[in-house]
């Protein structure tokens, strides 16, 4: 079976190209298993960051792979030229139009002057869990997923660090 013939009922999410389509396959399988590892296949913003405190030691350091991952989330979301946009596309507002507590949680650590391992790991796990939320959710499908595959691909290399066993 061809991929494109899975997403037949969805639009025209055929026409994203097989590059993003198999980000968002590879995302979609490996989550599961990261969600079950770390947080027993119940997730949750909260559970994230006690999961990096806890584990802090045991998380691995911040390579170069990992502080490029975390400029490219920080700047889409805290610097780019639409990152307001994008932060809000990431984490809508409430419904009375202030910020989430993810959001408030990501400007926290996005306007740190000096970031820990701590600090990054929640960025990235909290940034994740979102992408994670809008695509099971239907949130980026409603909204568009050109222009994702470099997000995906990026989560998928952090989920794959956490599945990688302790060395």
């Amino acid at each position: 079976m061809d991929y494109r013939e899975l997403f037949n009922d969805v639009g025209d999410v055929a026409g994203l190209g097989a590059p993003l389509a198999h980000a968002l396959i590879r995302f979609s399988v490996i989550w599961p298993m990261v969600e079950k590892k770390c947080w027993k296949t119940n997730a949750n913003d909260e559970l994230l960051r006690k999961f990096v405190v806890g584990n802090i030691e045991q998380l691995p350091a911040v390579t170069e792979d990992l502080e490029r991952i975390f400029d490219y989330f920080h700047h889409r979301y805290f610097a780019g030229d639409r990152h307001a946009e994008r932060l809000s596309a990431l984490c809508p507002l409430t419904p009375k139009g202030k910020m989430t507590l993810v959001q408030s949680a990501l400007k926290g650590i996005a306007t740190k002057h000096q970031k820990t391992k701590a600090d990054k790991w929640t960025f990235l796990l909290l940034v994740i869990y979102r992408l994670r939320n809008n695509l099971f959710h239907g949130a980026k499908w409603a909204s568009d997923l050109h222009g994702q595959e470099e997000n995906f691909e990026n989560a998928n290399h952090i989920l794959l660090v956490l599945l990688a066993p302790a060395p």
